[in-house]
């Protein structure tokens, strides 16, 4: 079967690809809930930052351990991605790569560059000059790599210029490779990772620069690869099973915060090994179905609008920390402020470009809003 990079319609007659004739949805409502999860993970980790609180024992590894939400996103979106792609490929012959990008643009860029002017006009540690010039590249996380962090409410966005980067370069290497190649592919991007690595922490690299940089950050995203690939083949989980899965992983995660080695030779178990746990956590929730309780639809709505509570999260944190010192008030305050945020940005903004995803969508990811 041939392989094209380009749609059955050009992007340029504005017609929207025939979506839902002949591709299954790709939508896996379970995994709006582990979204919600895994900011809140990072919410926790930025509260504790913006008080300065300092913990000992177990809790420590805990709060440390609520950055690797950003790895939960990446094998996340990784699975995701490219899961749409096998879906798009068996049920059309091909990858419509223009149309996959715009759909992108939609969803990430209205709210990324409203925010980064946010930044960029906030009296208190205003994001300007060549640092904004990255950020508005989607290279922020490589300005950290070499000059360190801002300490601007846009800090948190490097993450996603990761992704965008995954985005843009992705579905190129696939269309020229083949949909077939997922395992080898995954499988090279970990050897990559991992040769990053090694070679940075030879160089006696500083944090955050094996955090921040892409190269080597490339495990969470060559995991959610491999699982795509192979997902097909996987048996269907009992409920134990997930239960031990999710245990697992949640282990995991807390033991790398622990070990809390984001540089220098211990940084060459703990990144692979946040990854793996992450993956045991996405495995275990994958197939499950969310009830259809007040709680499981609130947090699956707010899943689905996580993209705008991790984007706004750290300019509500220190609002509340504005209103009061103490950690408890500014959790729970900035969250509040972070949902009502989150739903004003996604309800009254972001809806307005994500309506216009039908237009370029072949396989749909997500129930129409």
């Amino acid at each position: 079967m041939a392989r094209k990079t380009s749609g059955s319609k050009p992007l340029g007659r504005g017609a929207r690809p025939a979506a839902t004739a002949g591709a299954p949805a790709a939508y896996r409502p379970e995994l709006d809930a582990l979204r919600f999860y895994a900011f809140l993970a990072v919410f926790l980790h930025h509260s504790v930052v913006t008080v300065k609180a300092s913990l000992d024992g177990p809790l420590e590894g805990l709060v440390v351990a609520g950055a690797f939400g950003v790895d939960l996103f990446f094998v996340l979106s990784a699975f995701l991605i490219t899961d749409l792609f096998r879906r798009e490929f068996l049920a059309f012959g091909d990858i419509d790569v223009p149309a996959f990008w715009v759909r992108r643009i939609l969803r990430i860029w209205p709210l990324y560059f409203a925010f980064l002017a946010v930044a960029a006009l906030v009296p208190d540690r205003p994001l300007r000059g060549t640092a904004l010039a990255w950020f508005a590249a989607f290279a922020g996380n490589w300005w950290f790599v070499r000059h360190n962090y801002t300490d601007s409410i846009a800090d948190p966005l490097w993450s996603v210029g990761i992704e965008e980067q995954f985005y843009l370069t992705w579905p190129l290497l696939l269309s020229v490779a083949g949909v077939r190649r997922l395992v080898p592919l995954g499988a090279g991007l970990l050897v990559a990772a991992t040769a990053v690595r090694v070679f940075l922490v030879s160089e006696g690299t500083l944090h955050p620069g094996i955090w921040c940089n892409s190269l080597a950050r490339l495990d969470p995203i060559a995991l959610g690869i491999l699982l795509a690939g192979l997902e097909p083949r996987l048996p269907r989980l009992g409920g134990r099973a997930r239960v031990l899965l999710a245990a697992a992983g949640l282990a995991g995660l807390w033991a790398c915060g622990t070990w809390n080695a984001f540089k220098g030779p211990g940084a060459l178990g703990m990144y692979p090994s946040v990854a793996v746990s992450c993956l045991l956590v996405l495995v275990a929730v994958l197939g499950w179905k969310p009830g259809t309780s007040l709680a499981a639809r609130v947090v699956a709505y707010l899943g689905k609008i996580s993209y705008g509570l991790y984007v706004v999260h750290v300019l509500a944190l220190r609002v509340a920390h504005l209103v009061s010192p103490s950690w408890p008030v500014v959790f729970a305050l900035g969250l509040v402020l972070t949902v009502a945020a989150g739903v004003a940005s996604f309800e009254l903004y972001e809806k307005r470009f994500l309506r216009l995803k039908g237009r370029f969508t072949r396989v749909p990811s997500r129930p129409a809003d």
